[in-house]
């Protein structure tokens, strides 16, 4: 059919029961040019679009690559990627922000990429669909999570660490301090600046702003050198200066 170049007949379908228009008019011809079928497979990628970021998850890069499959109910089309993606509190405004060249359709779904530059640290949430000369298809939101949930986190700096402080006791020290985001715990410590001795990292499944670590065996009447260390969710460590 010509798309969207017919006049309007007040007709609701075409012969073959698709709804008229399916685009802005109806088109010239007995069946309407369908406009795209909902995307499926969404997922999201580092800026390599090979590593996968799962949903809920931490990238410290300011790209990322959305990719989904695209299909149509025509039998050869051209579809082209389209994405909203907002920041967790703004809701979606259905019109697309992000898209990429369309690609080509011939019965079997493809995958549509779509790149994204220049994100801030925030957390986001997407949804895609694609679009044909007969129009746009329907948004699917990504995930199964709550659109008050963040998809992904964009997260480029380590964490801030202060307020480090010791509290001897005979044979050990309780050490403390504090992070300006949820972060791991860890100490290194020794007689010397060259350390030696470390904890095990903590909370690293629950990563916390509040850090506690108790060290023990240390030899009595003893000046230890001590260091702390805290990794954020995207893997960006802070390490301390030298404390005694």
């Amino acid at each position: 059919p010509m798309v969207n170049a017919g006049t309007d007949a007040g007709l609701t379908v075409d012969y073959a029961g698709s709804s008229v228009p399916q685009g802005s008019t109806p088109d010239v011809g007995a069946y309407e040019f369908l406009v795209p079928t909902p995307p499926a497979s969404l997922a999201q990628y580092k800026a390599d679009g090979v590593s996968q970021i799962a949903t809920g998850n931490t990238t410290i890069e300011t790209s990322v690559i959305l990719k989904f499959t695209v299909s149509s109910s025509n039998a050869t089309d051209s579809l082209a990627p389209q994405i909203e993606i907002q920041p967790v509190g703004t809701v979606f405004a259905n019109t697309h922000n992000y898209s990429a060249d369309a690609v080509a359709y011939s019965g079997s779904p493809i995958t549509g990429s779509v790149s994204v530059a220049g994100l801030s640290n925030d957390s986001y949430h997407w949804q895609a669909r694609s679009s044909n000369a007969a129009g746009n298809g329907s948004w699917i939101a990504y995930g199964d999570n709550e659109e008050s949930s963040a998809d992904f986190i964009v997260d480029t700096d380590a964490p801030v660490i202060s307020l480090v402080s010791a509290a001897p006791a005979v044979t050990g020290a309780e050490i403390t301090w504090t992070t300006d985001e949820d972060a791991s715990s860890k100490v290194d410590y020794g007689l010397t600046e060259a350390y030696g001795l470390s904890t095990e990292e903590a909370d690293t499944v629950v990563r916390v702003q509040n850090h506690t670590v108790t060290l023990a065996g240390l030899e009595p009447r003893t000046t230890y050198h001590y260091r702390v260390r805290s990794s954020d969710m995207g893997l960006q460590e802070t390490v301390s200066t030298d404390f005694t």
